[in-house]
Parts: structure tokens; C-alpha cells; sequence
């Protein structure tokens, strides 16, 4: 067997056992009349850590 036919075998054996985690619905089985998508944006200061990381992050120095 070739790598390709294995990677094949692989992602079917993944497919069959992610398949019932999987939740798949068909556009006929969706509510037509649903209301319109209400969004909230909340905002919220960074904590004393989340700052430190944030600010390495734009000086590129996390791992540093």
C-alpha cells in the first residue's frame, strides 16, 4: 500500500469515529421563521497578566 491509500484509511477510520459528534443538519430541517440574530458586545479591561502578555505579543518577545 502507498502513503496516500494509508492517509486514506487513516481519515476514514477518524471519520467513523468523530461521525457521532458530528452534528449535521439539512437546510430543510432548519427553522424558517427564526428572529433576527440579536449581538451584545461587551467590553472588558485586560487583567495584569493578560496586559503583560498582550503587550509581549506586540513587542514579539513572548518566548523571550
Amino acid at each position: 500500500m502507498n502513503v496516500t491509500v494509508v492517509n486514506v484509511y487513516v481519515w476514514l477510520d477518524i471519520a467513523s469515529i468523530l461521525e457521532p459528534f458530528v452534528l449535521r443538519r439539512l437546510k430543510a430541517d432548519v427553522l424558517k421563521d427564526l428572529p433576527k440574530k440579536s449581538e451584545v458586545v461587551l467590553y472588558h479591561g485586560l487583567s495584569a497578566v493578560q496586559k503583560t502578555y498582550y503587550k509581549a505579543i506586540l513587542r514579539k518577545d513572548v518566548g523571550e
